[in-house]
């Protein structure tokens, strides 16, 4: 027995679904033609591809494992079959992106649109560990994500090296300092992002280390929200130097402390960086840092 394309297409598809039917709708075929393929590719491994929890589909290890190189070729497929189609290369496809903070990654994605204009791009927000779930179940291509090194097994270009600094009310008493240090952090009120934010990690880790207890006010997610949030009073937030756009009715402040910065980083699968429609993000990337 030999695999085919249609059966690696049916796991592929069913491990991002998580069911028969919305693998065979994503597919366009019959629902009992994914069933088959399935049973055919469990057949030649001897190994199941799929757990059941009643109702639910969960991927088996050596699921897991061949998700990143499934994406990869099933998008390579689709490309080949494009480039039969199309005159030239990316006239036509989807690119599926997120992004932690949209003043790195817009900039990198507006290009891209440009140079390929028939491209259709889906992009999300989220926290950076968050995305980088989704890159390893092969829900997205391509991520921007935040942290302190490069995330591993992941090839990765590295956008920029900024400060996180605190973001207070401009009327606040300490709206009027250039820095300040642990003991009047300690004193305030933290506004801070969702657990799998690499940034609000960057900073728990650094109070830790210095010893310092922060009084919490609410749980936030975007940077938006978490500005609203500042503008009325409920507390000072962190953020990255680059999210703060406009500083209207905010301070903001240095933290005094060599822990408190983060990297930006465009990532993807190894499997995925020859791909065309990932190798014209890296390199819409390369040509805003050459542009810089």
């Amino acid at each position: 027995m030999k695999l085919t394309l249609s059966q690696l297409r049916s796991l592929e598809a069913l491990l991002r679904k998580r069911s028969f039917s919305g693998a065979a709708a994503d597919l366009g075929i019959s629902q009992p033609s994914v069933s088959n393929n399935i049973k055919a590719l469990e057949e030649f491994c001897a190994a199941p591809l799929l757990i059941r929890h009643g109702q639910k589909l969960e991927p088996s290890d050596l699921s897991k494992a061949l998700i990143p190189k499934l994406r990869a070729l099933v998008t390579l497929s689709t490309e080949i079959e494009h480039q039969m189609l199309a005159a030239r290369e990316l006239e036509q496809g989807l690119l599926r992106i997120g992004y932690t903070t949209y003043q790195y990654a817009i900039p990198i994605l507006s290009r891209f649109a440009k140079t390929h204009p028939s491209m259709r791009i889906e992009a999300s927000s989220m926290a950076s560990a968050d995305l980088l779930k989704q890159l390893s179940m092969g829900e997205i291509d391509v991520a921007f994500v935040t942290g302190q090194t490069a995330p591993k097994g992941l090839v990765s270009h590295e956008i920029i090296h900024t400060e996180i600094v605190l973001v207070l009310p401009e009327r606040h008493p300490l709206a009027k300092a250039r820095e300040v240090g642990w003991a009047e952090l300690s004193e305030l009120q933290i506004l801070r992002r969702e657990r799998s934010s690499a940034t609000r990690q960057i900073f728990d880790a650094a109070a830790k280390r210095a010893g310092v207890h922060l009084e919490r006010a609410l749980d936030l997610g975007s940077w938006g929200s978490l500005r609203a949030a500042v503008v009325a009073g409920l507390g000072g937030c962190l953020a990255l130097r680059e999210e703060i756009e406009d500083a209207d009715g905010l301070a903001v402040l240095r933290i005094r402390d060599p822990n408190l910065w983060a990297k930006h980083f465009l990532v993807c699968a190894p499997e995925m960086r020859k791909l065309a429609m990932v190798d014209g993000v890296f390199a819409a990337c390369e040509r805003i840092d050459a542009a810089v």
